[in-house]
């Protein structure tokens, strides 16, 4: 007959313990990883820009072409100061609507200029506005080489007042990166009444 193993009880006891200090220094290096992960991806903004009709924060360090406005509204043109592989650009526009109204859909191809080919996503929110969200591809030809441009189109339109669209585009793929960094551009949009 076997004999029954002598195992003390502090034995078990530090044993225990030993396990609950190996998963608690796993989720604690979990934790800092991803709050390390987090850091890293979050772009720091600079300070609002904009007039009269909407104000918006772009990334630090990115170049500003000098806005495009007139009386029915205005462009503004972000991109990043060293053209990379990725030329990623950030375009925002208002319009000032008048009798004329189109849908979300409509104004976002007259800011692309062509027939992308494009697939819904999730809604955005901009300044407490819900926003029609697309993200597209066109093919783009450039000294003779193709070039695939991707990016993501918002469009909100603010009853009796003004149409808004944010446009980001970058070659090649989008990135959970520029997910990101749009996302902190549409939270930094205020709406503001106008003249």
């Amino acid at each position: 007959m076997s004999r029954q193993q002598y195992f003390p009880r502090a034995k078990y006891f530090a044993m225990q313990a030993i396990m609950c200090v190996l998963l608690c220094g796993t989720i604690g290096l979990a934790a800092l990883l991803d709050q390390h992960l987090h850091k890293s991806q979050v772009v720091q903004l600079s300070d609002p820009i904009g007039d009269n009709w909407i104000s918006f924060r772009a990334p630090v360090g990115w170049k500003m072409d000098p806005p495009v406005a007139n009386d029915d509204g205005g462009l503004y043109h972000i991109s990043e100061p060293d053209q990379t592989d990725t030329q990623r650009n950030i375009f925002v526009r208002h319009l000032r609507i008048g009798n004329q109204f189109l849908g979300p859909m409509q104004y976002i191809r007259q800011e692309l200029g062509q027939e992308p080919q494009t697939f819904p996503q999730p809604s955005a929110v901009i300044d407490g506005h819900n926003a029609t969200t697309v993200r597209w591809q066109v093919v783009e030809v450039e000294d003779n080489q193709p070039q695939q441009l991707e990016g993501l189109a918002f469009c909100v339109i603010v009853p009796g007042s003004q149409v808004i669209t944010i446009t980001f585009q970058r070659a090649g793929e989008l990135s959970t990166t520029d997910r990101i960094l749009m996302s902190q551009v549409l939270d930094s949009i205020k709406i503001l009444p106008g003249n």
